[in-house]
């Protein structure tokens, strides 16, 4: 079985973790999986990722540019997939297109990772033009749709997409955390006392991570040894920043900025935190699970599928500075739970979220999609 998995743009974001994930289907005796990636050339994007698993990538000038299209045949024609599979909420879309331009209907299966979320006030009206074509393509035209959780699932049958047209397979991730170094809190202003409230995240509107900041300022009042450690960038940055100065928060909260060592910053975390309005499975919250750390996660999405409260994490509302600032300050002051929680997280983790299991679960699914078109 040949597979051509298809993304518009990379990041190191859940969309982009999985799909590097992904390829590593090409280790089942039965399947060959390609990578192509369409890159706009001033994107900003670290494509090394893509490169190390010999990814085809596609350069564009603009999103104007449709060049990918001729490109993004040829690349179809040569490799002759089964199945083109898809990604985001665009993947639907260019699957059509390029269905229209090849003149047959090459069939096509969709990973769904949520809705669209516009990253800007400019963009909110493109939001729904994006999400119903997503929507519409999922249930006429897509062979299958693996949804990455539950609450994915019911969401898209809400939306009129058949539910046995619907999979779920849960994100996972390697089992075995990757080597690197330690890095050294003082060369952050954070010293031995200290208790490190961190998070890892686009820097995004939709990460409720101003919720987070405002929270902060509660949870030093009680607790004057919290240092709060923001890892990624990303469109709210500079909100984010005058915020914490605003505030008068100063030397206690640091922002690292994006980093391609997720891992060693959690290291540095005594507790994860996980403020977004919205989730589906969350990659960062995985991360934060096998690393064995205390969390704190909002009750969106598939969180709760993941960690469940006061078992694996403590879960609180979105959108609620109050109820965030409450637990992290119950965490900070009870090291003991802290250490319960992160060793429950982590069990759970490596029971339910591992990239064989994710792997082995994708595998079967793409079978049974593969087969379901010779019928």
């Amino acid at each position: 079985m040949r597979i051509l998995s298809l993304l518009w743009g990379f990041s190191l974001g859940g969309i982009g973790k999985c799909a590097l994930t992904y390829h590593c289907l090409s280790d089942f005796d039965d399947i060959s999986l390609l990578t192509v990636c369409i890159s706009g050339e001033n994107w900003g994007s670290d494509l090394n990722p893509l490169n190390e698993i010999s990814a085809e990538i596609i350069p564009i000038k603009s999103r104007l540019d449709f060049s990918w299209i001729k490109k993004s045949i040829a690349i179809i024609e040569n490799f002759a997939p089964d199945l083109l599979f898809v990604h985001g909420f665009n993947g639907p879309v260019i699957a059509k297109i390029l269905q229209f331009f090849l003149k047959r209907k090459l069939p096509f299966v969709c990973s769904y990772h949520g809705s669209y979320h516009p990253p800007s006030l400019t963009r909110v009206p493109l939001a729904p033009v994006f999400n119903r074509s997503a929507e519409y393509i999922y249930h006429k035209h897509a062979v299958g749709v693996v949804s990455v959780c539950e609450f994915s699932k019911r969401y898209l049958v809400s939306k009129g997409v058949p539910a046995d047209k619907v999979t779920v397979v849960y994100n996972g991730l390697s089992k075995e955390r990757s080597a690197r170094m330690k890095l050294d809190r003082a060369a952050f202003g954070l010293h031995d006392e200290d208790v490190v409230i961190g998070v890892a995240s686009r820097l995004d509107p939709v990460k409720g991570l101003s919720y987070l900041v405002a929270a902060f300022t509660e949870v030093v009042d009680s607790c004057p040894e919290a240092r709060l450690v923001i890892v990624g960038d990303g469109t709210c940055t500079d909100d984010l920043r005058k915020q914490c100065n605003d505030l008068g928060l100063g030397s206690r909260v640091y922002f690292a900025g994006y980093q391609d060592n997720v891992e060693a910053w959690l290291d540095l975390f005594d507790i994860f935190a996980l403020p977004s309005l919205a989730e589906c499975h969350s990659i960062a919250l995985l991360e934060g699970m096998r690393a064995g750390k205390a969390i704190v996660a909002t009750d969106v999405g598939g969180n709760t599928e993941s960690v469940r409260d006061e078992k694996e994490a403590l879960i609180v509302p979105p959108k609620d500075s109050r109820a965030i600032a409450h637990e992290l300050v119950v965490l900070l002051k009870n090291p003991s739970l802290r250490e319960t929680l992160g060793l429950n997280a982590k069990k759970r983790f490596a029971e339910n979220f591992t990239e064989e299991i994710m792997l082995a679960n994708l595998a079967a699914w793409l079978r049974n999609c593969a087969a379901s078109v010779g019928k």
